[in-house]
């Protein structure tokens, strides 16, 4: 139990495709998974990825995400002097803009790159 967890593209979008499952099956009626909806999220990830998960490491990544979102609509939505690349799914900037972003923001230990971030 427990394996180390492998994020890649597919496993988050099972795990996203699990996550918006479970709230249909209102499972997160208050904003926090049930004990039920737990259950179900660490079952049907195994099944889909073959990784058996604990709830903290499936925890950990939904609390992740979330923050991830919020920072990329507050990036999107707020800044200025960026573009949005349709065909990539990637936020266009210069070098220098982003270098200035993560300063500013002291994100600097992301180390998330410009035509790199892919949501």
């Amino acid at each position: 139990m427990g394996d180390k967890a492998d994020w890649c593209d597919a496993n988050v979008r099972h795990f996203i495709d699990i996550c918006k499952g479970e709230i249909e099956a209102r499972n997160r009626p208050s904003g926090m998974f049930t004990r039920n909806g737990w259950k179900n999220l660490r079952a049907k990830y195994e099944e889909k990825t073959g990784l058996e998960q604990t709830k903290k490491q499936l925890k950990n990544k939904l609390d992740n995400m979330k923050k991830e979102y919020t920072w990329f609509m507050e990036l999107k939505n707020n800044a200025t002097g960026l573009g949005w690349n349709e065909a990539k799914q990637t936020v266009d900037c210069s070098k220098e803009w982003w270098d200035e972003h993560l300063a500013r923001c002291n994100n600097a230990n992301k180390g998330i790159k410009c035509n790199h971030v892919r949501f």
